[in-house]
């Protein structure tokens, strides 16, 4: 997977719409901000979603293509409770993709066959502030939409007045946002490096609300993982069956994330694509249910067990043994002519 000429831990994310006028599109999960006059456009947006504690705590990474002319570029993006936020790695989503990818056909005819009550215009209280290599997060909490947008301001950023009423919501919610600013000087292009937010919750949740103000989305795909497959509640969403759903196990997984979730027993891997045609239907987030009757689609070349390993091995043993016998032999018959000419001189 590409990640342009630039690589920046931005958040990952999300940008969920864009907060100045003629941007071209906006992601799913966040809000992203630029100064006024200059515009952003989010390409292809990748989330996982697993568990930092089971049924208690959720760990989100996410991924997302940026492209914009200015380095003064944030992202918003509202969890439930209060996040831990780290740096994620670009590499678990290409296992991830690797994973989700059928095996091809194979042909053996050669072998075989909180904020609700606030005044109006109260700012948010700053909760945390972390520094990562090239991104800064700072998490808000509480406050009201108008105050939100004030904070915004004030740090560089205009809102779109569209936003506010789903700021509101969230905040009479209870949710908390993290704001994830660039800390290089030049504008991106490229894949953003993810990050991981880590937060309460009782059930795995994408948050989706802030993009209903958007012009345009486009695809977002969601993996999770988990001890039985998910399956999106939301009236929005497009999709009525997983593009993938895979039972993994360690010995095909090359990522250590993925490796200690599949090692206690979470290894229930699902991948959906949704195609956002509407965002005025996003009114309500992601919820990713417990499916435990869904089957697989099929099974990953990861996971093949050992005797299809060992079918997949044998005729390249056959070939190879004829290939290393032709070669012993003529090294015989070489070395028995040079024998018998040493005999006779």
């Amino acid at each position: 997977m590409s990640r342009g000429a630039i690589r920046v831990a931005l958040v990952a994310l999300i940008a969920g719409l864009l907060l100045v006028p003629g941007a071209a599109r906006a992601c799913a999960c966040g809000a992203a901000y630029v100064p006024e006059g200059h515009t952003v456009e989010a390409g292809e947006e990748i989330a996982f979603l697993s568990w930092a504690d089971e049924g208690e705590r959720e760990r989100l990474e996410m991924l997302l293509g940026i492209t914009t002319e200015t380095p003064d570029l944030a992202v918003l993006v509202p969890t439930p409770t209060v996040p831990d936020v780290t740096q994620g790695d670009p590499e678990r989503f290409d296992e991830l993709a690797r994973l989700t990818t059928p095996p091809p056909e194979k042909d053996w005819s050669l072998f075989d066959e909180d904020g609700a009550g606030a005044p109006p215009g109260a700012a948010p209280d700053v909760i945390s502030r972390t520094v990562l290599e090239d991104v800064v997060a700072t998490v808000i909490e509480g406050g009201d939409a108008s105050g939100v947008a004030a904070w915004l301001r004030t740090n560089g950023y205009a809102a779109k007045p569209e936003l506010e009423p789903v700021i509101a919501d969230y905040l009479e919610d209870g949710w908390r946002f993290t704001a994830v600013k660039m800390r290089g000087d030049q504008p991106f292009d490229g894949y953003a490096d993810p990050i991981v937010l880590t937060f309460d919750t009782p059930t795995l949740v994408y948050p989706m609300r802030l993009s209903s103000v958007a012009d345009d989305i486009g695809e977002v795909t969601v993996f999770t993982l988990d001890r039985t497959f998910r399956s999106p509640v939301a009236a929005w969403a497009t999709s009525d069956e997983p593009e993938a759903a895979v039972e993994l196990v360690e010995e095909g997984v090359h990522d250590d994330v993925l490796d200690n979730l599949v090692e206690r027993g979470e290894n229930r891997l699902s991948k959906w694509t949704f195609s956002i045609e509407d965002p005025a239907a996003l009114t309500s987030d992601l919820e990713l249910a417990r499916e435990p009757e869904m089957a697989e689609t099929f099974a990953p070349a990861a996971t093949e067990s050992a005797r299809d390993a060992e079918r997949n091995l044998s005729p390249w043993v056959a070939v190879l043994s004829g290939a290393l016998g032709l070669v012993v032999g003529a090294g015989a018959v070489l070395l028995l002519r040079r024998r018998r000419s040493s005999a006779i001189g």
